[in-house]
């Protein structure tokens, strides 16, 4: 058994010191007893099935699917709302859905940088470009056909030496012999 404490504030500057005790089984929480009793259920692969509060009607439950391409987690309420995040297997994207409807997607290059932002709520596309270091030096985020466009130039000392920001300012950076700005253009 364990004890966690934790202090509470309810926002106008009262704090409340909060015990809890921690049940472990093989290395699981399974209880947390003190203000509330929380209950936490496992799967055969340890992960968390469900965390109910008591008096609380429902509990939260997880479920894990997986497919030959995509690995699948919903998280549903005792209201049964949902979140539910697909990912590729490969990495290529990441989904999130809530109650059914994708909220957002990120595209990933192959090493694993996020490539792409579409939030389909707001109708908001973002994409990201990287040099061979892997290095980000084109940001675009285009909404109802407006485009910001933000680009970084750098040096062979991977210093950036230039920021173009469409619509905005453009900056020009200079380095000094031991990697301090000594010169900036606006």
């Amino acid at each position: 058994m364990t004890k966690l404490y934790y202090t509470y504030s309810d926002g106008d500057g009262n704090e409340t010191e909060i015990a809890n005790q921690i049940c472990y089984e093989s290395g699981e929480a399974i209880d947390l007893s003190g203000n509330d009793e929380i209950l936490f259920t496992y799967d055969e692969k340890r992960r968390i099935k469900s965390i109910s509060v008591e008096g609380n009607a429902g509990a939260k439950t997880f479920e894990y699917m997986q497919t030959e391409n995509e690995n699948i987690v919903t998280a549903t309420n005792e209201n049964g709302g949902s979140v539910k995040s697909v990912s590729a297997k490969n990495g290529a994207y990441d989904k999130i859905f809530l109650n059914g409807e994708l909220q957002i997607t990120y595209t990933n290059r192959a090493d694993g940088q996020i490539s792409v932002i579409t939030d389909s709520v707001s109708d908001t596309q973002t994409v990201f470009s990287y040099d061979a270091l892997g290095q980000r030096y084109l940001y675009a985020e285009s909404k109802n056909d407006v485009m910001v466009k933000e680009e970084l130039s750098r040096d062979v000392f991977n210093h950036i030496t230039q920021t173009n920001i469409t619509g905005q300012v453009s900056h020009s950076y200079s380095y000094s012999y031991n990697n301090d700005v000594y010169d900036m253009k606006i």
